[in-house]
């Protein structure tokens, strides 16, 4: 097959053909409630809050339970509402190697000196 549809190929395969909704369904001193994902999201697993008004929210699953998850914005969680929005994000695939060491790489896998990552 010739590169270019292989590469197309490569990407339609990472496309999810059903994305899950999760609602905002409390708001406390430092965390989220959301309900809806319970099932398929695990500690440590990332989420996006979509706020009215305001610009998305990333959190972090800290707790799983039979009522929902409890998760930690990464930021100011001013602007979030009962019932917004939530999805689960897919796992970045990163794969750290040598070429990592000295440098600084954010919970996104992005690098904050600028540079290009070596792949993993």
């Amino acid at each position: 097959m010739s590169q270019p549809f292989a590469a197309l190929l490569a990407d339609l395969e990472e496309l999810e053909p059903v994305r899950r909704i999760g609602r905002l369904c409390g708001i406390g001193q430092g965390v989220v409630n959301v309900s809806g994902l319970g099932d398929r999201a695990q500690l440590g697993d990332r989420l996006t809050i979509r706020r009215a008004g305001a610009p998305p929210l990333q959190a972090e699953v800290i707790a799983v339970s039979p009522d929902g998850l409890t998760a930690l914005p990464e930021g100011d969680a001013s602007g979030c509402a009962l019932h917004d929005q939530v999805f689960l994000r897919r796992d970045p695939g990163l794969a750290p190697d040598a070429g990592w060491l000295g440098r600084i790489i954010d919970p996104h896998g992005r690098p904050l000196d600028g540079r290009a990552l070596p792949a993993g």
